[in-house]
């Protein structure tokens, strides 16, 4: 058992997409003091991994520090998956005692996360289609892209361009609803 499990533990626990936390109250957490340089050095807070105990108890969670006060002592962590993480370890309630293969997987997965953490470089490359303005133009399946994709759509707020990034399936109902609001 890791000194950091209980910040893993907690932080699978919130329900918020956010969460700012003093350097105390993660002592509290912890029931221990941080080290030094986790008041001294940003890099302490980064979030690569690896081989690091205390970044992987964020990372293994599904979270990652957003970013760091630390004249202020203040770490702000954000959720990276939505959906929320299933390496919480909790009571074991009537709720949770539903599937025992289902922890079993999640124990080895838990196992499995240190040698999956490799760094890796990914390269991007997005193109965009233009179909011309909402109003004009119907929201046909000939024009959206089949699979997983994203759209992005780009409007004025006065004379400020906005984007709003949609994934593909749910294109045509989030169009149609903007055609029938202009």
């Amino acid at each position: 058992m890791s000194k950091y499990d209980p910040l893993r533990e907690h932080l699978a626990r919130l329900e918020d997409v956010v969460w700012a936390a003093k350097l105390g109250d993660l002592e509290s957490i912890l029931g221990s003091g941080l080290p030094k340089s986790a008041r001294e050095h940003r890099t302490w807070w980064a979030n690569s991994g690896g081989s690091l105990v205390h970044q992987n108890s964020w990372l293994d969670a599904g979270w990652r520090v957003e970013r760091t006060d630390l004249p202020r002592d203040v770490v702000v962590f954000r959720r990276r998956r939505i959906a929320g993480t299933s390496l919480a370890v909790s009571s074991r309630t009537s709720a949770a005692k539903q599937v025992d293969g289902a922890n079993a997987r999640e124990r080895r997965l838990a196992r499995e996360m240190p040698a999956l953490r490799q760094p890796v470089t990914v390269t991007l490359r997005a193109e965009w289609t233009a179909l011309g303005a909402v109003h004009k133009v119907p929201c046909s399946a000939a024009a959206i892209p089949e699979g997983a994709g994203v759209a992005r759509i780009v409007y004025l707020d006065g004379d400020q361009p906005r984007s709003i990034i949609v994934e593909t399936t749910n294109i045509q109902p989030f169009y149609r609803a903007l055609r029938l609001e202009l």
